[in-house]
């Protein structure tokens, strides 16, 4: 962007940059937080004398941009920037030389008592020293203002290494670098021992910060990223006897600036040096008129920190004391980046196709890049945890086919089957086939019987039960018939107990 003459009007600069934001915006008064009425009360004084109100140029004071139409808006702008533009070229000195940086009232931090009470909203960045002193010189006209004029922070992709020589993800969490004794104990406190239990403590939800935007743009209650330039940084005491030290910053861009509050973190302030570009995410909040960011994570805009806890989609861990959430995403991100190439492929080629391979899935299920992705990642985690489970059952079921012995209950009279020829009714073809298959499983006796009998109330399924009773009894073994409530187990002893005495009656 062309550079400002030495001493050019502050306030044309600023000026000039929002209109060129509101004709990209389609002029919709949304180029500065409180809109251009906001901006032309600020500068009242020093657009007057500029524009030397004619019946010609009235409407560029009196009327309120906010109740314009987009064409009048057009205008309004249109005959500002020639204004702007003639008096740069006919060197117009600037008639009060206000800075809209830290230095102005409107920005500054002031007293204690004021200083969560205003922030400023001009679309100008701070200016230094030299460029508030001199004789006034010919401004260059400024560029348009860029649409997003910062960048987005780079989203640095693990390598996937492999662990050190000798090393596996097997091994304890201690292994990673700043793990001491106490970190290791927190981590077990989260079912954390190994590097693996580490890669797989996937978080419980995400803090959306893929949305970098400009201090204009800023919408209250949505989560974003500002890359914006610290133009003061203090400590501020709190509380009784002001025991709590709080820090609080300016920060602003090209567009506007506003005021970032860490409550009880003075340590933070030694890190937000004034002229330094850093990158802050959070949600901000309206508090007296003015958005603010309540401890937002903040980290130098070009710092590969700031590109794992900024502008993307930040993991959020389930903590336990002594364990902060920063320290926690650095501890995965170390993981991830150098011990998830140690993780091997669970699925054959066959069974994986059209899934995603598990390393990626591991580490967009931490940093996703989008929504998306998430959910793929998602999908194919939750598809092995459910093969898994399947392949457990499955390997259960056939051991116990193959290595547990049963007893095998072969009766030496028939008394199952006398007592169902002493049935005053036939047996449904259902109930004989049951009765049938439960009598080979008892035979056999290995693998032991595991069978469930479905049935509606008053089908006979006790008859079925009853005979199989019999057939273990009369073998020399013991049997129960067991039921979930007293009730229950009543009427069973009084429906067996008829059946048995040889005067069975039809079944309650």
């Amino acid at each position: 962007m062309t550079q400002r003459s030495a001493n050019a009007p502050e306030w044309a600069e600023a000026l000039a940059k929002v209109l060129g934001l509101e004709s990209q915006r389609g002029y919709d008064n949304g180029a500065v937080i409180g809109g251009l009425d906001r901006f032309r009360e600020r500068w009242q004084a020093e657009m007057a004398s500029c524009a030397h109100e004619t019946p010609e140029t009235g409407f560029l004071l009196r009327e309120s941009y906010a109740r314009m139409t987009p064409e009048r808006r057009e205008a309004w702008a249109g005959q500002w920037l020639r204004l702007i533009e003639s008096q740069q070229e006919t060197g117009a000195s600037n008639p009060s030389g206000k800075p809209v940086g830290p230095d102005s009232p409107s920005v500054g931090l002031g007293p204690v008592e004021k200083r969560t009470a205003s922030v400023s909203s001009s679309a100008a960045h701070p200016s230094t020293g030299s460029e508030r002193t001199g004789a006034a010189q010919p401004a260059a006209k400024p560029d348009p203002v860029p649409e997003r004029p910062v960048r987005r922070p780079d989203r640095p992709r693990p390598a996937f290494g492999v662990p050190p020589d000798g090393l596996s993800v097997d091994d304890p969490a201690d292994r990673l670098k700043g793990v001491d004794a106490k970190t290791m104990q927190r981590l077990e406190r989260l079912d954390v021992a190994t590097v693996r239990d580490l890669l797989y403590l996937f978080p419980r939800r995400h803090d959306d910060y893929s949305s970098v935007v400009s201090v204009s743009e800023i919408v209250p209650g949505q989560e974003c990223t500002v890359i914006a330039t610290v133009w003061e940084s203090r400590v501020v005491a709190q509380g009784a006897k002001g025991r709590r030290k709080d820090t609080e910053a300016v920060l602003g861009d090209h567009t506007g600036n506003i005021r970032a509050i860490w409550f009880g973190q003075q340590y933070i302030a030694r890190t937000l040096r004034p002229g330094s570009l850093v990158a802050i995410s959070g949600k901000p909040e309206i508090f007296r008129g003015q958005p603010v960011f309540n401890s937002p994570a903040a980290y130098p805009a070009e710092s590969e920190a700031a590109a794992i806890h900024t502008g993307r989609m930040a993991p959020v861990y389930p903590l336990t004391e002594g364990l902060r959430m920063p320290a926690l995403r650095n501890l995965t991100w170390q993981a991830l980046q150098n011990w998830l190439g140690g993780v091997e492929e669970t699925l054959p080629g066959q069974v994986r196709e059209g899934r995603m391979p598990l390393r990626e899935a591991i580490f967009q299920a931490h940093y996703p890049d989008n929504v998306e992705v998430w959910q793929a990642a998602r999908s194919r985690l939750a598809f092995d945890e459910l093969l898994t489970l399947q392949l457990a059952m499955q390997s259960r079921r056939r051991d116990a086919e193959s290595e547990v012995r049963g007893v095998s209950v072969n009766p030496p009279v028939d008394v199952a089957g006398r007592f169902l020829r002493s049935l005053p009714f036939e047996l449904t073809g259902a109930q004989s086939r049951c009765i049938a298959e439960i009598a080979g499983d008892m035979a056999k006796g290995a693998p032991p019987m595991n069978r469930l009998l479905q049935g509606e109330v008053g089908s006979g399924k006790t008859v079925v039960a009853l005979a199989a009773l019999l057939s273990a009894a009369s073998a020399g073994y013991q049997g129960a018939l067991m039921a979930p409530t007293e009730v229950l187990a009543e009427q069973h002893f009084r429906s067996a107990s008829r059946l048995l005495e040889g005067r069975p009656r039809q079944m309650d």
